[in-house]
């Protein structure tokens, strides 16, 4: 027996060995428990701090003030000594001066936890998310470059970017991460702070994360990150702030959580292809959010018709984005040369910006010569700022020209992509489709992007400096 560090108390210490040699032992003012199953270290917790008791088919959670603790069935000697430690922890609680009260708080967190909630609005972004990614697959390029985040056209005023570039992805795996992130955490806040409360949240981090988007004054962007990262945030203001009020069940492991937020932020930072400011700016806009949010749904207070309102309103923004991001889609060739002016009033836009709206202007329609004259000056600009020096640039010009009927100097710009990259196929067909050796329309399949003299090729297009996710 050991013993007791409060001589004098009225209860003997009680011990629930563990499997692996470690024990949970109660004393007379708390109990001393492994803080995990898996790595080592105990740790001491005063009944007084006990929030919630949740014992599970698999688990005993253990709610405190300082975070919540889950110990796995599988880890005690005996299978059924989480509902006997359970009731021995009821027991010394109810011997605290205010015992009565704490029990009673304690049951209402398991009353509130077992209370049947509707997860819903935390799938709305994630299926929302899949859908707009099979566009993209089905759509090509075109629909990225329609909506993601392109700071100098969001400053010229296409707003609508904010948001349509976060429902953008660069890839499955891109996607999936993102999507997981959304559902796991979008379904544990709302859990705690109800769906009219989390729509909200989940704006809130968008807008961040687009503001500080600008301010970081990204070229390209696109990826729901940032909203991954509001939902993160509110999760941890909770934690952090209000854990004492939520069931065990609700809560992740503040050490654990504090470990996974450590890694992303230098993940963030030391990825030169991840939007740090946007993540950092989506947790600012989710805490901010969360702080206002919190208190009324931890009182139990309905949401009322004010939130009522404003979450039809946020999803009318919602399905407004996506309705202009198919029409810009649908409209194609004007579209893309409205936002290729633009970007010719900046003077700052980069290479491969000023390329790749050229090129859309020329393939995704059929430009009139004003739009033609569009892609022309962004084909010209983008081939002075790499000198010449890049065959998919000049590529892109050599298709302004032929489009517009100049087959003369369509012919002599492709000639020097050939020089410049002569075992790329594709410019030898291109030169062949000017000289009509192959119908106008039977455009070669592009090549991924050939490289700069002496630099790697990028692995998507449009991805270089500024490209960020």
């Amino acid at each position: 027996m050991q013993v007791d560090p409060q001589p004098g108390a009225l209860p003997p210490n009680e011990r629930f060995p563990w499997r692996d040699g470690r024990a949970i032992t109660l004393y007379a003012t708390g109990l001393r428990h492994p803080r995990s199953w898996r790595l080592g270290g105990d740790v001491f917790t005063p009944y007084e701090e006990i929030t919630d008791v949740a014992v599970g088919p698999r688990r005993l959670v253990l709610g405190a003030r300082r975070g919540v603790f889950h110990l796995p069935r599988a880890a005690f000697s005996d299978p059924e000594a989480p509902e006997a430690l359970a009731a021995a922890l009821r027991r010394r609680i109810a011997r605290l001066p205010d015992g009565a009260d704490r029990l009673a708080r304690l049951d209402a967190l398991r009353a509130r936890a077992r209370r049947p909630g509707r997860i819903a609005a935390a799938w709305v972004l994630p299926l929302v998310c899949v859908g707009v990614f099979g566009a993209q697959v089905r759509l090509g390029p075109a629909l990225s470059y329609a909506g993601s985040f392109v700071g100098a056209l969001v400053e010229a005023g296409e707003r609508y970017r904010i948001l349509s570039s976060q429902l953008l992805h660069a890839g499955t795996g891109h996607l999936l991460l993102n999507v997981v992130g959304l559902l796991a955490l979008g379904a544990l806040l709302e859990r705690s702070l109800g769906s009219a409360r989390l729509v909200p949240v989940l704006a809130a981090s968008a807008l961040g994360a687009g503001a500080a988007s600008l301010a970081a004054g990204y070229d390209f962007a696109l990826g729901a990150s940032g909203i991954v990262w509001g939902l993160m945030g509110g999760l941890l203001w909770l934690e952090l702030r209000h854990g004492a009020e939520l069931p065990g069940t609700w809560r992740i492991p503040r050490r654990l959580f504090l470990a996974l937020v450590g890694v992303e932020l230098v993940l963030s930072f030391a990825l030169p292809v991840v939007a740090a400011g946007a993540h950092l700016g989506g947790l600012l806009g989710g805490v901010a959010a969360t702080v206002v949010l919190a208190p009324p749904a931890l009182e139990g207070r309905p949401a009322g018709n004010f939130l009522s309102a404003l979450d039809a309103v946020l999803g009318a923004v919602l399905v407004a984005s996506l309705l202009l991001l198919g029409r810009v889609v649908a409209e194609g060739s004007p579209a893309y040369a409205r936002s290729g002016a633009r970007l010719l009033r900046s003077d700052s836009v980069p290479a491969h910006l000023l390329n790749d709206f050229a090129w859309l202007v020329v393939t995704e329609g059929r430009p009139d010569a004003e739009e033609l004259g569009v892609a022309l000056e962004l084909a010209r600009r983008a081939v002075r700022s790499t000198d010449r020096l890049d065959p998919n640039v000049l590529d892109t010009l050599a298709e302004v020209y032929f489009t517009a009927g100049d087959i003369e100097a369509a012919v002599e710009t492709i000639d020097e992509a050939i020089a410049l990259a002569p075992d790329e196929p594709y410019f030898r067909e291109q030169r062949r489709r000017f000289l009509g050796e192959r119908p106008p329309e039977d455009r070669p399949e592009p090549p991924r992007r050939a490289p700069l003299p002496g630099r790697p090729a990028p692995e998507r297009p449009g991805e270089g400096d500024g490209f960020t996710v």
